[in-house]
């Protein structure tokens, strides 16, 4: 898929989980099945139908970051506290 990552490794490890005409051709018939694609929601549908885990890792762990991101920012702020612009300067 143009803009993505699904290089030829990708596609050797998905041939490992698919190794018969049959169960490719459901795999492929699932894939069918999926809307017109509309961008990232084809690409979610897609990655959830190839490797449902990996894809919901990577969409804990991109939450995870965003989540420590904003603590580390509200802690930032936090930082001045009480403090005179003259005590903080001493640091």
């Amino acid at each position: 898929m143009p803009g993505t990552n699904y290089d030829r490794f990708y596609v050797d490890e998905l041939v490992k989980k698919y190794p018969g005409q049959e169960k490719l051709e459901e795999f492929i018939e699932k894939v069918k099945a999926i809307p017109t694609p509309a961008g990232d929601d084809f690409v979610h549908d897609f990655l959830m139908l190839v490797d449902a885990k990996a894809y919901q890792l990577k969409i804990a762990k991109a939450k995870e970051n965003e989540e420590k991101q904003a603590a580390k920012k509200l802690e930032a702020q936090n930082v001045r506290g009480d403090w005179t612009s003259e005590e903080l300067e001493l640091f």
